[in-house]
Order: C-alpha cells, then sequence, then structure tokens
C-alpha cells in the first residue's frame, strides 16, 4: 500500500522515494513503525510540510472555486432577479466576495488539518521517548476526543 504513493500525483521527490521504499520494506518485515502515516506518505511530492500546507491551500482553493461561484452567483440571479439588475456590479461584488470567503475557510481548514497532521508526526519523531508519557499517548491515539481524554488521563495517572 505504500508503494502506491510511488505513483501519485507527479511522482515523489527522490528523498521521500528513498523513506518510502525504506517504510514499505519495514512493513513488509512486520514492523509498521508508529501508528500514523510519516510525512513522505502523506505529501510525497514535496518534501516540506509548510510548503505542502500552503499547495493544500491553493488546490482546495481552486477545487471549490466554481462550486461555491455557482452557489453565490445562480441563487441572486434565479430568485432576486429585479434586485440584481437594478445594481448588478454590487450583486456580483457581494457574490464574489462570498466565493472567496467560502473557499478560504475550506482551503485554511484543510491547511490546519494537513498541517497537524504533519506536526503530530514531526514532534513524535523529533522527541519521541523523551516526551511524557501523556503526551506519547496523545500523539498516537486514534479516536474521538472523549477517549482520548480518557486514556490520557488514565495514563497521566489522574483517571
Amino acid at each position: 500500500m505504500a508503494r502506491q504513493c510511488l505513483e501519485w500525483k507527479s511522482g515523489p521527490t527522490p528523498r521521500n522515494a528513498r523513506l518510502i521504499n525504506a517504510y514499505a520494506t519495514r512493513g513488509e518485515r512486520g514492523d509498521f513503525g508508529p501508528p500514523y502515516a510519516p510525512c513522505a506518505l502523506i505529501h510525497p511530492w514535496l518534501d516540506s510540510c509548510t510548503v505542502t500546507a500552503a499547495d493544500r491551500f491553493q488546490s482546495v482553493f481552486f477545487w471549490v472555486l466554481p462550486t461555491y461561484l455557482g452557489l453565490n452567483i445562480l441563487p441572486p440571479l434565479v430568485l432576486r432577479y429585479h434586485k440584481f439588475m437594478q445594481d448588478p456590479r454590487a450583486s456580483l461584488r457581494r457574490a464574489l466576495l462570498s466565493t472567496v470567503r467560502s473557499c478560504s475557510f475550506l482551503g485554511m481548514f484543510v491547511a490546519i488539518y494537513q498541517g497537524l497532521l504533519c506536526a503530530r508526526a514531526n514532534v513524535d519523531g523529533a522527541f519521541g521517548a523523551r516526551l511524557p508519557r501523556f503526551l506519547r499517548s496523545f500523539l498516537h491515539h486514534k479516536g474521538d476526543p472523549l477517549s482520548l481524554l480518557s486514556s490520557t488521563l488514565l495514563v497521566s495517572g489522574r483517571g
């Protein structure tokens, strides 16, 4: 499964291709590492996590732009035709502003989520065993927030 990332988009960078092959080889031997995907699998076409967040923002923004443009221009044009014809410039300006705002929100949401995925891998990779036990369990947790809170409290001895 990890080797499928070698064929994604424009292909991985040479550094990420080496990391993906090493990860896949370890996985074939049964060593899957931490319970999350490393950055090389999440964004194989870029080495930098920061550039990846900006790339995701831009790609999501332009991917949803036609949808939000249609959702913000067509209803005023169809449902408020007379008001639209009285001042079409103001109606289009309002629709374009709403479109940019909606696309920016969704793009920023995806960029922040991407950043959190990479931050989890980078923090765990940089500090690993030196992290307090409750923080390691927080980084390795996959699940809903309530079970995360209870497991963090139990591991830290406060539950």
